[in-house]
């Protein structure tokens, strides 16, 4: 039987690209093969999206960071900053050059320091200030560089994205100096604060209140300063002020109330031998403080170290060994004196006491103290306190004249001065008495300006010619050179060595006799210009001057084992005109049992005499 066939052609399916209407469906025959099935669409998770994702960035972290090693294998890495100038990116010589540059022109500028009310200029050689370039390129250098490689990478990112440290700096400076300019200006500007205190009335205890204080705020200028100077900021260094409380309030001293009333029930005595000091209650109350100990507050690297007390109440009131010691002290300038040697003479080579010696005595205060403190703390009935007193004994008495080993004349100085004025002669008595009856001991340093003291009228002196700088002027003291010349002369004569001696800026005739020839002269302008020298002998020196009419002599007593002789002087240049120019030389020989053991030479350099013109009154 025939099958019957349709009469509609077979129609083709197109792809359109667009959604197909939905079809009935029909079970495809598998024998068929012109049959056209639609594939189905597969769907990614978004899970799976992220892991793609992610893996692209770290292959693109990965890739960006061995670049950036790659690129930058010699150069510091981008984002790094010094002393506050971007330096990235550059090679570690041209980060070096940039540095200085920057660091040397900042230096050359002033650092100001400046409050509400001041402002104080330092320059940067002032405190010190130094830059070392080549150091902080090196540590710039390393930035990304060291540690493990987590940290390395971890350290360029972050450079690069400019959230790393940009504070590098390498930098020193004297602290100590810019702490003495910190500290001077807190001292221009403090206000001390002052404590409440006690104060007795009547037998009663009142307060008087205390009030705060205001002091620099070292911690900030020193923040201040060291982010300036680290940065090359040209901006002023700020320096405020902070409040300072007092470390004792009224609080404090109604905790202690009861013990400050028995001060004053009970006064304080010192005594000394038949002598009575009665120390006021008030007093005694004064010397009580805070037995807090104040907070130690080490500011920014190191700019000072200060205490500042923070205020906790209540607190205990002890006694200040300050206040006490400065209290006796001054107690001690009724009671101190000094040991008086015994002023000796010698006579026929023995030497005998013409002035008796006195012996002195001296308040010990850190002694007294004690027994002040231990009586404040005592419950006796009397407050009484027998100061303790050091008796000194001189160093000359009756009883050691004979081992002081004075037995012979050592030398004699002379020196003469005809034609001197009146004051001028004056000068020379009162200046040679000072050092009449002076006793050296062996190894002691002989030092004619410390001897001598002040010079001044009250101290008997006139005005004369002296040399001052590049002129003659009239002043008190005027011909002293003539004494230290003479007791040069002296002290050359026993042998004995010289530490410290000057020529005068021109001859003079009064040190010219008896030699002939200028040289054997010093002069004094003390404390700049002094003669000294040591008696290196192991006996005592008795000093003893003698001066009469326009002659002076000084004579050394002691134990003889030396001498010296004096060769000249002679003249190298110039001769006896003093209106030029001269060089003189004389040697001096020390003689032991009669046999030279050392020669010392002293050359003398004089210049024109009309290079010294006398000033006009």
């Amino acid at each position: 039987m025939a099958t019957k066939q349709s009469s509609s052609p077979k129609k083709s399916t197109v792809k359109t690209g667009k959604k197909p209407a939905a079809q009935p469906t029909t079970k495809a025959d598998p024998a068929s093969d012109d049959t056209f099935v639609l594939p189905t669409r597969k769907h990614v998770s978004l899970a799976r999206k992220l892991i793609y994702l992610n893996i692209g960035l770290v292959i693109l972290f990965g890739l960006t960071t061995v670049s950036l090693r790659v690129a930058y294998a010699d150069r510091l890495y981008p984002g790094v900053w010094g002393h506050g100038t971007y330096v990235g990116g550059l090679s570690k010589q041209s980060a070096v050059e940039v540095l200085t540059q920057e660091t040397t022109a900042y230096a050359k500028q002033p650092i100001l320091i400046q409050t509400e009310s001041k402002t104080v200029t330092l320059k940067p050689t002032d405190i010190g200030l130094v830059y070392d370039n080549a150091k902080l390129a090196d540590q710039l250098m390393q930035l990304g560089r060291e540690g493990s490689t987590l940290s390395q990478v971890v350290t360029q990112w972050a450079l690069l994205l400019g959230v790393s440290d940009r504070e590098q700096a390498k930098f020193t400076y004297n602290a100590d100096a810019l702490a003495a300019q910190a500290i001077g200006l807190n001292t221009e500007l403090v206000t001390p604060s002052v404590n409440a205190r006690y104060e007795a009335k009547d037998g009663a205890i009142t307060f008087v209140n205390g009030q705060a204080g205001t002091r620099l705020d070292f911690a900030a200028l020193g923040l201040d300063f060291y982010d300036n100077v680290a940065n090359l900021r040209d901006e002023p260094v700020k320096a405020g002020m902070v409040t300072v409380d007092p470390a004792v309030d009224n609080t404090t001293l109604e905790a202690n109330k009861e013990l400050a009333q028995s001060y004053i029930a009970k006064p304080l005595q010192l005594t000394y031998t038949d002598k009575t000091w009665a120390v006021e209650p008030t007093t005694t109350l004064s010397w009580l403080h805070s037995t807090r100990s104040p907070e130690a507050a080490v500011y920014a690297r190191s700019l000072v170290t200060e205490a500042y007390p923070t205020l906790e109440n209540p607190t205990n009131l002890d006694f200040d060994n300050g206040a006490i010691d400065s209290f006796l002290t001054t107690i001690s300038k009724e009671i101190d004196s000094a040991a008086v040697d015994a002023q000796l003479n010698v006579t026929d080579g023995r030497a005998t006491i013409f002035v008796a010696s006195r012996d002195g005595r001296k308040l010990e205060v850190p002694k007294t103290r004690d027994a002040i403190l231990a009586s404040l703390k005592s419950t006796e009935a009397e407050r009484s306190v027998v100061m303790n007193i050091a008796i000194l004994k001189p160093t000359v008495n009756e009883e050691s004249i004979n081992n002081l080993g004075i037995k012979e004349l050592l030398s004699e100085g002379a020196s003469y001065f005809p034609g001197s004025s009146s004051n001028r002669l004056t000068n020379v008595r009162v200046g040679a008495a000072r050092y009449n009856g002076v006793l050296l001991k062996p190894g002691e340093v002989f030092s004619f300006g410390k001897l001598l003291g002040p010079v001044g009228a009250e101290q008997g002196y006139k005005k004369s010619l002296i040399i001052l700088e590049d002129r003659e002027v009239e002043d008190y003291g005027g011909g002293l050179c003539q004494v230290s010349s003479t007791a040069f002369r002296a002290a050359l004569m026993a042998g004995l060595p010289i530490l410290e001696r000057t020529n005068h800026a021109f001859a003079i005739s009064y040190y010219t006799a008896p030699y002939g020839v200028p040289g054997v002269d010093a002069t004094i302008y003390y404390p700049p210009v002094d003669f000294k020298f040591r008696n290196d002998t192991d006996a005592h020196i008795l000093i003893q001057t003698e001066m009469v009419g326009t002659t002076l002599k000084f004579r050394f007593y002691g134990t003889k084992k030396k001498e010296g002789v004096i060769r000249g002087p002679f003249f190298v240049t110039g001769d006896s005109d003093v209106n030029k120019p001269s060089h003189t030389v004389f040697y001096r020989d020390v003689l032991v049992g009669g046999q030279v053991t050392k020669t010392d030479t002293f050359n003398t350099y004089y210049k024109s005499a009309l290079d010294y013109p006398i000033a006009p009154e």
